[in-house]
């Protein structure tokens, strides 16, 4: 809420603008011939809308989406671009379980067997958050690997399901931290944020399972940095572990993000089954080869420069837009 109170704030013009715009276009917009499916799709999932730049001025239908934080740095991003006349259908959620082969659609996350969702980097991705990925990088370059604390480390927040359910012990965050209690000199992972229904003292929901909330540079402490998925991927924390100078070990996983298909387990980070059942060992092996630590650290920063800086979103963004955008 405090991030939505803050754009809301600060874009308030720019807010203006799209309204005028989206009413000065929207005769166009209906004519053209995309318009009825792409409508459709809207009427199906609350997380549908249209986005695109028409004559450089960006226009949202329906103009209320815009009120969601992702929508608004969406379209933020696009305004600064000199796409022409270009609209695309955008699921602003977690992630989508529509498929439709009459619309394609641009998606932020998606599930690898789903069809016809397109790619294109979440908003995070554009606007470095006070410069946050920088300093970790610096830091994470500045600190001695050889010092850090030899542990699989996690922190998190109590998504992936209903934590009212008695299967809350099934998720994988959950499951994780459970794996810590037993393996304590090898995992620390602990709960931070209790949300989707989690009570402590409910379904078997105790102190032992929490840590107070940490802050992003705490990762800089850890040899090994584990990234498990919640609701859907990790959004933008896997992304802070990739430049922290800690070795990445990533779940596997059905979702996927933009820059996904560049992970390569053993090379810029460690995959380990969705069960866990090979996570011990992993970090075990780590533990014994220092050598392919730093070889790993080094290939993480090199997926940085590659795709996950600001600038290198924003052209990931435009080279979609520009193949997959429908023209208006």
């Amino acid at each position: 809420m405090k991030l939505k109170k803050f754009l809301l704030e600060k874009f308030s013009i720019f807010l203006i603008l799209v309204f005028a715009n989206t009413i000065r276009y929207g005769r166009r917009i209906n004519k053209s011939e995309c318009f009825p499916k792409l409508k459709e799709c809207i009427k199906i999932d609350k997380h549908f809308c249209i986005l695109g730049v028409i004559n450089q001025k960006v226009i949202c239908y329906p103009y209320s989406k815009l009120l969601n934080p992702r929508v608004l740095m969406l379209a933020i991003a696009i305004s600064t671009d000199s796409h022409k006349n270009k609209i695309f259908l955008l699921n602003y959620g977690d992630s989508s379980t529509y498929s439709s082969a009459a619309v394609s659609f641009f998606v932020f996350c998606k599930d690898k067997n789903i069809g016809g969702q397109i790619l294109i980097p979440d908003p995070e991705a554009y606007f470095d958050d006070s410069n946050l990925l920088e300093l970790i990088l610096q830091k994470g370059k500045e600190s001695d690997f050889g010092a850090r604390k030899s542990i699989g480390y996690w922190r998190g927040a109590t998504t992936g399901g209903d934590f009212n359910a008695d299967s809350w012990s099934f998720y994988p965050r959950s499951i994780l931290v459970a794996l810590s209690l037993k393996y304590t000199e090898i995992i620390d992972a602990k709960f931070t944020r209790l949300v989707q229904g989690a009570v402590l003292g409910k379904n078997g929901l105790s102190e032992i399972y929490l840590a107070p909330e940490s802050s992003p540079y705490e990762v800089l402490k850890y040899k090994f940095l584990i990234d498990v998925d919640g609701n859907s991927n990790s959004w933008s924390r896997l992304r802070q572990l990739l430049v922290s100078g800690g070795v990445v070990l990533k779940q596997e996983s059905k979702y996927e993000q933009w820059y996904y298909k560049a992970l390569k387990s053993n090379e810029n980070c460690i995959i380990f089954r969705k069960d866990f059942s090979d996570l011990i060992e992993k970090i075990s092996h780590l533990e014994a080869n220092e050598a392919d630590c730093i070889r790993i650290v080094k290939n993480q920063y090199q997926l940085f420069e590659d795709f996950l800086r600001p600038q290198a979103a924003r052209n990931y963004l435009s080279d979609v837009i520009d193949k997959y955008g429908l023209d208006v």
